[in-house]
């Protein structure tokens, strides 16, 4: 049984959006609060990679059958 997934994707290959992704997590409700979502998205690996939070949208996302998502912004300088 598939409970959630993850995806990431380029933005674009212009030059000024080639070095950005889109990452999208969904798990379902009912696993909800079961540490899934954490597995996929693995902040802290990003953390690690020296990535830093730059912001969060609590409503950033709509699901029709969820209601609002959080995104969450994080960043790397090169």
């Amino acid at each position: 049984m598939v409970i959630g997934s993850a995806g990431i994707k380029a933005v674009g290959t212009k030059y000024k959006v080639r070095h950005r992704a889109e990452f999208g997590i969904s798990i379902l409700k009912e696993f909800w609060g079961l540490g899934a979502g954490r597995a996929l998205l693995a902040v802290s690996m990003y953390k690690k990679a020296g990535f830093v939070e730059y912001g969060r949208d609590p409503k950033g996302f709509y699901s029709r059958k969820s209601g609002f998502q959080e995104i969450l912004y994080m960043r790397l300088e090169l």
